[in-house]
């Protein structure tokens, strides 16, 4: 970050033409002004891939995941719970182990749609 600021530093310093300073402030409006409009757009879901409340994938799973309490997309071999760790609650996907038991400390989330 200390090299971006020198090279900005560096270049505002050299000899520079109206108009290619009229053109490099002209960018960054451009750029600040257009930004929101390029950025952060939720994409399209189908609706058996929504899954509102999952922060990962914008709320939307990806093929073959499930959505387990509408709060977490799971893949294939895992289900949505929610684990108590050093007294946090948090919502993760956790996988059966070969007994067909999960971890003792979490309890499952319901089931929603698998997104194909």
């Amino acid at each position: 970050m200390d090299n971006f600021f020198d090279n900005l530093c560096r270049t505002l310093a050299t000899p520079m033409s109206r108009g290619r300073a009229l053109k490099i402030i002209a960018g960054g409006l451009a750029g600040a002004v257009l930004a929101p409009f390029a950025f952060g757009q939720k994409k399209t879901c189908k609706p058996a891939c929504v899954c509102s409340g999952a922060q990962q994938g914008g709320g939307c799973c990806s093929p073959g995941q499930t959505c387990w309490g509408n709060q977490i997309c799971c893949s294939a071999g895992y289900v949505g719970a929610s684990v108590v760790k050093q007294n946090k609650t948090q919502i993760t996907c956790v996988q059966f182990d070969a007994s067909g038991n999960y971890p003792g400390n979490s309890t499952l989330l319901s089931q929603g749609n698998t997104c194909s």
